[in-house]
């Protein structure tokens, strides 16, 4: 993979047992915007033990200022040479100020520092995230549907 080419953003880190709380909550803000479902509704414990999985194997990276989540983003699937970035998410407040790009930049060029190429999938209609990433140097490789039963 390649480094993104924006500056990235060093408040960008990887997040800890100690700030579980304020990332579980922008999990699950994220995930209920984007699948119009309150995993906690659905699947309240694993959804729980998935997000803690994620911070205790290094997979999950956020901006977190004084017990806020401003920006997170996790590693989904990883093997094959590959990460897959996933469940990225700025805080509604912060939208539109240009912090994803250098907050992806950080998170794209971890992933690629490790040897490994960073993708991800995006929804066709989400045309600021599509922006963002295609600053940080993602292209498209294909299309794909999901359908959820």
């Amino acid at each position: 993979g390649r480094l993104c080419p924006i500056a990235e953003d060093p408040r960008v880190t990887r997040v800890t047992a100690s700030d579980f709380d304020a990332y579980f909550a922008a999990a699950v803000a994220m995930y209920t915007e984007e699948l119009d479902e309150n995993p906690l509704e659905s699947n309240p414990y694993g959804y729980r033990r998935y997000v803690k999985t994620l911070i205790e194997t290094g997979r999950a990276f956020g901006i977190i200022e004084d017990g806020e989540v401003l920006f997170k983003a996790d590693l989904g699937a990883v093997g094959g040479g590959v990460a897959q970035v996933q469940g990225v998410w700025v805080a509604p407040k912060l939208r539109g100020r240009g912090l994803a790009a250098p907050a992806m930049a950080t998170v794209t060029n971890t992933v690629v520092r490790s040897g490994r190429t960073a993708s991800l999938y995006v929804n066709d209609f989400n045309t600021p995230a599509i922006a963002t990433y295609r600053r940080c140097g993602y292209t498209d490789r294909g299309m794909f549907t999901t359908v959820l039963y």
